[in-house]
Order: structure tokens, then C-alpha cells, then sequence
């Protein structure tokens, strides 16, 4: 029995050293298989900027937001999944900082990208629904259409948004694993349809996530980053950018 406790005492010890090492080494060992945490409080920080360029914070409070969009009335729109909601932060008064932050609507199936078509709709792409939100003149929902539905779900769930200039619409369609073969020709693609939503095909598969996902008004040639596999270091894969063409793979 002595021996027992002695036993226990001593695995305890070990385990306690073990925790503790984890925790004021775990940094550096995380980052150097590829996992980076922010354990900082949050707040402003100093940016390194260019000559002639300068950066304030336009709006805080916000819980993870992501993809921005501008209305046609200069509005600026946020996609908030981090409180399941789609925000307007407008400045009316140009002083470069949102006078307020108005909820426009909640609960777009984890929504972290939108877009505004010509007309002035909006558009937001859930995980697996793509929406089309009718809004009032105080930038308030009035109502939501599902216009699209794919493949919802998996390892990489987000879906970017971007409106080429015809009118038609790309989504990105990230892959439901780290790295593997995707038996869903869906997965690790950019998708497209029609304005109007309906059906969709695959425009260029091959990219794992591509989150980043943008059209160059100029041109109006889509762009596109991958994201590379996940727990090989801070710097490989490196990240790589991708003129977005039809059947390419």
C-alpha cells in the first residue's frame, strides 16, 4: 500500500512537471509545428507604415470579425461569426471611426463573408447556405432568401464571397480535411452560379481553402490565396496566390 502511494505521489510529481513545462514552453514548441496562439489582451497596437499612409481603429468590441463589404451608400458591412451576425458601422460624420455598430441580422449559418451585387442586395455566405438579405433604410434586415445551398461543414467551414463583374458569383470551398483526397468533387474548390443563386458547378478546383478571394475592379479578373497544410511550421507550406481560371486545376 506504501508503495502504491509513493508510486502515485511520484507519477503525480511527474505529471505536475510535465504540465508546467508544457505551459512556459508550449510557444515555441506549438509554433514550431505550426500552431500560433495570441495570449495577449486585446487592444491598439502600432503599425509600420508606408510614407504617406496612416491607420487608426475604425470600430472595436467586434468578436472575430471578417470579410468587409461597402455599401452602395458607403455604408461599411461586417460579417461577425464570432457573435453569429452581419453588422453596418457607418461614419456619417467622415471622422475616419464607425459612429455606431448596428446589428443587421443574426444566425447566417456561421457567416464570415458578404458582397453587395449591383442592384445594392446583399449577399452572405453561410457554411452551407448562401443568402440574399433585403435590407430597410436604418440598415436593418426586412427579409432573407436562400438562393444556394452546398456542402456545409468540415475541417475548413467558412465560405468567401466575391461578385465577378457579370453578375455571377464565387464561392470558395475549402477542403474538409488537413491534407487528404477529397472524395467530394465539391471540396477544395472555387464554385460558381448564376446572379440569381439556383445551381452552381466547380470553377477551378485544387485549392485546399481558398480563403482570400477577390475581384480586381480593372480587369475584373478574380484572385485567389490557397492556405497550405496545417502543422508543418510557421513558413511551409508557403502560401501561395492564384489567378482564378475556368477549369483549372
Amino acid at each position: 500500500m506504501v508503495r502504491l502511494l509513493r508510486l502515485g505521489a511520484f507519477a503525480a510529481v511527474v505529471v505536475a512537471v510535465l504540465l508546467v513545462g508544457a505551459y512556459l514552453f508550449s510557444d515555441p514548441l506549438l509554433r514550431a509545428v505550426g500552431i500560433s496562439f495570441d495570449r495577449g489582451e486585446p487592444g491598439e497596437t502600432d503599425l509600420v507604415l508606408s510614407a504617406g499612409y496612416s491607420a487608426n481603429v475604425y470600430a472595436s468590441g467586434l468578436r472575430n470579425p471578417r470579410f468587409m463589404d461597402v455599401a452602395p451608400d458607403g455604408t461599411l458591412f461586417v460579417a461577425e461569426p464570432g457573435n453569429q451576425r452581419v453588422v453596418a458601422l457607418p461614419d456619417a460624420d467622415g471622422d475616419g471611426r464607425a459612429d455606431e455598430i448596428i446589428e443587421v441580422g443574426t444566425d447566417y449559418d456561421a457567416a464570415h463573408s458578404l458582397a453587395f451585387t449591383d442592384d445594392g442586395s446583399l449577399l452572405v455566405a453561410g457554411s452551407g447556405t448562401l443568402y440574399r438579405v433585403t435590407l430597410d433604410e436604418a440598415w436593418a434586415e426586412v427579409s432573407r432568401e436562400e438562393i444556394l445551398d452546398y456542402a456545409g461543414g468540415g475541417q475548413h467551414s467558412t465560405r468567401t464571397l466575391a461578385v465577378a463583374p457579370d453578375g455571377s458569383l464565387l464561392l470558395s470551398h475549402g477542403s474538409s480535411c488537413n491534407v487528404c483526397w477529397e472524395e467530394d468533387e465539391e471540396r477544395a474548390t472555387i464554385i460558381t452560379a448564376p446572379p440569381a443563386g439556383g445551381e452552381w458547378r466547380v470553377l477551378m478546383r485544387g485549392l485546399r481553402n481558398a480563403v482570400g478571394l477577390a475581384i480586381d475592379p480593372a480587369t475584373g479578373t478574380a484572385w485567389a490565396t490557397n492556405n497550405g497544410r496545417d502543422l508543418m511550421g510557421d513558413d511551409l507550406p508557403p502560401e501561395t496566390l492564384y489567378r482564378v481560371v475556368d477549369g483549372a486545376d
